[in-house]
């Protein structure tokens, strides 16, 4: 297998974290499965690697130094937009080898915002749940969806997401209150 097929050769680590010019407005990271992401990226954890398999259906991830390129192509100022919605908690991210990444399902690049009920959801969950179980809830079956992830729902109807994410904080808060997982 050819390195840029994504066969967990040495190049790989940049491939995962690091565009190649014909990448810029594609997926980030690779859809490659996760033994060949941990030989590729020694540094991200199993847990990581798993949410990375997760939300590749979904988009990928992104890391935010492409994000700003992308926004870049849509508003005059990126930076300014990307650095409040990550102080602010209006999106969730995590660490990859050591950039800062985003799921990218939380984005509308094209018109540079943050997806309707993502916020919302970041703040019904992010007291109980860390940003991977963020990440991981949005990509997960949801019962009050009819079995849908939360995150194919966003654009379809963002009101029963946040819906979800309020019934799932109050059994999520109620098992941890009574010492199970």
């Amino acid at each position: 297998m050819r390195d840029d097929d994504h066969g967990g050769e040495k190049g790989e680590v940049n491939k995962v974290c690091t565009p190649l010019p014909s990448q810029v407005g594609t997926d980030l990271l690779t859809h490659s499965p996760i033994e060949t992401r941990l030989s590729a990226c020694p540094d991200a954890s199993i847990r990581i690697l798993e949410v990375l398999q997760a939300i590749s259906p979904l988009g990928g991830a992104v890391c935010c130094n492409l994000l700003v390129e992308l926004l870049r192509q849509h508003t005059a100022q990126p930076v300014s937009i990307l650095g409040p919605w990550i102080t602010r908690r209006d999106l969730s991210h995590f660490v990859c080898d050591g950039r800062l990444c985003v799921p990218r399902f939380q984005i509308d690049i094209a018109n540079a915002r943050v997806r309707t009920g993502v916020a919302i959801v970041i703040a019904e969950l992010g007291a109980i749940l860390d940003d991977l179980e963020i990440v991981e809830w949005f990509a997960s079956p949801n019962l009050w969806l009819g079995g849908a992830p939360p995150a194919t729902m966003l654009h379809k109807n963002a009101a029963d997401v946040v819906g979800a994410a309020r019934a799932d904080r109050f059994i999520f808060r109620g098992s941890a209150r009574d010492g199970h997982d």
